[in-house]
């Protein structure tokens, strides 16, 4: 009996892709570019209100920071030690503050950032800091990236 070249030529093709990496299913998911504010406890007990001025170059946009409270997410235990077992968390309160500050033309790299705090009916103006943007990879690295997004810390002691 004499097999076809074709034949053998298929069953190759067929058996390389057995063996060959898998293909990584990446989603349309996406991330918001923008600055991610976290006010450090210390400084969040007493801060009533945070608005920031992040520069581009000689641009400068003015955003105010709508503000929530921070937390911890904490383990709760799965149900089996399998890859398929459920599991659970919940978020605690950290005494932290958080926000997002949408920029939706944040380039990669470098900005400035300045901001003003509101304590009571105290304001004061916090010394700039530059801060990096980076791209965002919702899927992991081995997708696309989406959206740039630097972060920002108050501290009792000013940005960082």
């Amino acid at each position: 009996m004499r097999v076809r070249p074709i034949v053998i030529a298929s069953l190759s093709v067929l058996i390389a892709g057995c063996n060959g990496p898998s293909s990584l299913a990446c989603t349309e998911i996406a991330a918001q570019s923008g600055i991610a504010v976290t006010v450090e406890r210390s400084a969040a007990a007493t801060l009533t209100a945070l608005s920031i001025k992040a520069c581009l170059g000689a641009t400068c946009f003015e955003h105010p920071v709508v503000l929530s409270p921070g937390s911890d997410t904490v383990h709760q235990g799965c149900d089996g030690t399998g890859p398929d077992a459920p599991c659970s968390a919940t978020a605690v309160p950290n005494g932290t503050k958080v926000g997002f500050v949408e920029m939706l033309d944040l380039p990669e790299g470098p900005l400035a950032v300045s901001a003003t705090e509101t304590r009571g009916r105290r304001k004061e103006q916090l010394p700039a800091v530059t801060i990096v943007a980076r791209t965002t990879y919702p899927n992991g690295v081995d997708c696309p990236g989406s959206g740039n997004q630097a972060p920002l810390t108050v501290t009792t002691e000013g940005l960082r």
